[in-house]
């Protein structure tokens, strides 16, 4: 799936087959791999990395060569307009190729004539003085090429990557950084913009739970301990993240306490932000808020959390208080259901007599239990002490 709505790829790959043909065929599959194929396996893991997800990007690569003689097959030519982003090998190769000329009007003709941002360049080699297509015409290309001592050019990575080549490694980093941030770009524009949230009730036999905001290690347990009360049908707020003044702050976080049941939060070894309006930081803000709500509480950190390395006292104060939980966050997430369920039901009193019931009055009830008591006492001691 593309990182880019709307669009099968994000990034389609075009090049000439002649630039993918290893120089060296031996045996192991790394070395048998030609220059494209590698370049573009690199430039795949770089970019998510980037992105912060190995599979985020899709990248469509021709690998099994489904090119005809003349023209695009379907098949290319259906993934070309469905690509956000092309990419172009460009070398001699390419230049000389009908078919790779034929993949750039393409793409062109899919962008309305214009493809802008969306086409990028990567230059394998010099093109010995041969005019570039038109449509890469004043476009900044990425050079993966040298000149030498000699004034010969000479590309990078041949016949393989060696890790003393750092230009070859920083130019696709490059790649990679302007590729993520033109998909970034892209996810925005083609993403709807979200109707402002509504503040949650609690649905019938549901309660919502107030998941505090956490500093920046802890984030992921968070988003873990928000998806495992959403799988029970556990509304959880606040649903956005706050602004960072302190009057924001504290009127979002008012609003979203109010229609809790229970302020849950996480705490780790660093305070976090704590700017002048806010010196004690906003994981004391929050539960001061809590607090002045008289919500229930229930705090977690972490067993290896090792309080002599917290150097800050305001900081240690809050791990230390008696609210917090030193378990695993497994033990801590079945403590907040157990903490959102609904009190048991008091159990029906019955009196064989037909005397009382649940409906009698509670003094009349407490009355008939201590005369039954007392009765029971006599029956077995033979006499009845009031202590």
């Amino acid at each position: 799936m593309a990182f880019i709505p709307g669009y099968e790829h994000d990034v389609f790959v075009s090049y000439a087959h002649v630039d993918d043909q290893p120089l060296i065929a031996s045996v192991g599959r790394e070395h048998s791999s030609g220059w494209v194929s590698t370049l573009f396996r690199q430039l795949k893991n770089e970019l998510g990395q980037k992105i912060g997800r190995d599979d985020a990007a899709s990248i469509w690569f021709d690998s099994h060569n489904l090119r005809g003689n003349h023209k695009l097959t379907d098949e290319i030519a259906a993934r070309i307009e469905r690509a956000a982003i092309f990419v172009a090998v460009l070398s001699p190769g390419y230049v000389a190729s009908q078919w790779c000329q034929d993949e750039v009007r393409l793409f062109t003709r899919s962008c309305g004539g214009d493809p802008g941002r969306r086409l990028f360049v990567i230059e394998k080699t010099s093109l010995d003085g041969e005019p570039a297509p038109a449509a890469f015409a004043d476009r900044r290309a990425y050079r993966f090429w040298y000149p030498d001592r000699a004034e010969q050019p000479r590309t990078f990575a041949v016949p393989q990557p060696h890790p003393d080549e750092i230009d070859y490694f920083r130019q696709i980093e490059d790649v990679a950084r302007d590729l993520r941030d033109l998909c970034r770009a892209m996810r925005v524009e083609h993403t709807p913009a979200p109707a402002a949230p509504a503040i949650v009730q609690p649905a019938p036999g549901a309660s919502a739970a107030f998941l505090a905001e956490v500093t920046d290690d802890l984030e992921f347990r968070r988003e873990e301990v928000r998806r495992y009360l959403e799988q029970q049908s556990v509304p959880v707020l606040p649903q956005t993240t706050y602004p960072l003044g302190r009057a924001e702050f504290e009127r979002a976080l008012g609003a979203d306490l109010s229609n809790s049941r229970l302020f849950v939060q996480l705490l780790g070894p660093a305070a976090g932000k704590r700017p002048p309006d806010i010196p004690g930081g906003y994981g004391w803000l929050q539960l001061e808020g809590a607090h002045r709500r008289r919500l229930p509480i229930l705090q977690w950190r972490s067993p290896d959390l090792i309080l002599d390395t917290v150097e800050w006292p305001r900081h240690r104060e809050l791990l230390e208080l008696e609210t917090v939980q030193v378990t695993t966050l497994e033990s801590f997430k079945q403590a907040i259901i157990a903490a959102l369920a609904p009190p048991p039901t008091p159990p029906q009193l019955h009196d064989t007599s037909g005397r009382w019931s649940s409906s009698t009055p509670k003094r009349g009830i407490e009355r008939s239990l201590t005369r039954s008591a007392a009765r029971s006492a006599i029956a077995s001691n033979g006499a009845y002490r009031c202590s």
